[in-house]
């Protein structure tokens, strides 16, 4: 169950059973090439509108997922303390991951819980407009029930994008050219003991970091040389002897920054890197201050951070939709 982080550092936020279709998607459904030629530059059209409002919950769910909650965003001029825009990106929408694409603008990757508990995403384009997208793969995910979810898009040296995600429990992954339309990748990214929700990756000079949801307020974390072959630490993530739940990772300029629940501090914490080794406890970058209750009831821990090619920054949040 999802919580506010008012209540609680960390959450459990797994997959959610679908309200509707699946999330498992072949490119020959609904694919327009022409409308997402990412290759291009061009303006990225819509395939799918976001819900408006709360949506309907699982049977025996509470009101802690992405049926109740609403992305918005938060912007920055240091990294360090962001201001609400008061926009509303989309309503029933779960565990966002913000990143730049090759042409430099800004996207975020969510759970659409109102088009049928999908993987979208959603791209700023550069009239400032948001287009919507459904995150598909080809060949087909071939797999039952829960679908697809928790997605972590990370752009690669060559332009390309790999997609991590969170699938019965494991992570996979699957890579693309435009970041829509994606390829599965054979094999599993981050084997574990323990089921596995809510990946944050990020690649720095000394190689790949990943970290895990595990539930019960904690996150599991590992290495690789190559971003598909993750070793798990034996130890949980920790930051001078404080728990720290990684929900989003990121390379910004002179370094590398986490952002999550950081146990002590309100809202959503961050801590920085030059080498991704050694890390620095900045402090709270968003919180509860200075939201307008009529838009939003309360600040979620999931959130996507990025730096954009202005370097300024920003969040992709979850709040409660009042």
């Amino acid at each position: 169950m999802r919580v506010p982080i008012t209540v609680a550092i960390a959450i459990f936020a797994g997959s959610c059973a679908s309200p509707s279709t699946s999330g498992v998607l072949d490119a020959s459904t609904g694919y327009d090439a022409a409308a997402i030629d990412a290759s291009s530059g061009s303006t990225v059209v819509s395939d799918i509108t976001p819900k408006s409002g709360k949506g309907t919950p699982p049977s025996g769910s509470s009101d802690g997922g992405p049926w109740s909650t609403r992305m918005m965003l938060a912007t920055s001029t240091d990294g360090k303390t962001f201001k609400r825009t008061n926009e509303v990106v989309s309503d029933q929408a779960g565990v966002p991951n913000a990143f730049v694409d090759r042409e430099g603008r800004l996207r975020l990757a969510y759970i659409d819980w109102g088009n049928g508990n999908i993987i979208a995403t959603a791209v700023r384009n550069t009239d400032g407009h948001w287009a919507y997208r459904r995150i598909l793969f080809s060949p087909a995910l071939t797999t039952d029930k829960p679908d697809p979810v928790d997605p972590s898009i990370v752009k690669l040296a060559d332009g390309s994008y790999r997609l991590f995600f969170m699938l019965k429990g494991k992570f996979l992954s699957a890579h693309s050219q435009d970041g829509f339309v994606f390829t599965p990748d054979e094999g599993e990214r981050f084997p574990y003991e323990k089921p596995l929700y809510d990946p944050a990756v990020v690649e720095t000079k000394t190689g790949w970091l990943l970290w895990a949801n595990i539930g019960s307020s904690t996150f599991a974390w590992g290495k690789s040389s190559d971003g598909l072959n993750f070793i798990a630490s034996p130890d949980l993530f920790r930051l001078d002897g404080k728990s720290m739940t990684v929900w989003s990772a990121a390379q910004v300029s002179g370094g590398y920054r986490i952002s999550g629940g950081l146990e002590g501090t309100p809202g959503i914490a961050s801590a920085f890197s030059v080498d991704g080794v050694s890390w620095t406890i900045e402090g709270a970058v968003l919180t509860d201050k200075g939201a307008d209750p009529a838009i939003e009831k309360a600040l979620y821990p999931d959130h996507g951070y990025t730096q954009l090619p202005d370097a300024t920054y920003a969040i992709a949040y979850l709040a409660q939709i009042p």
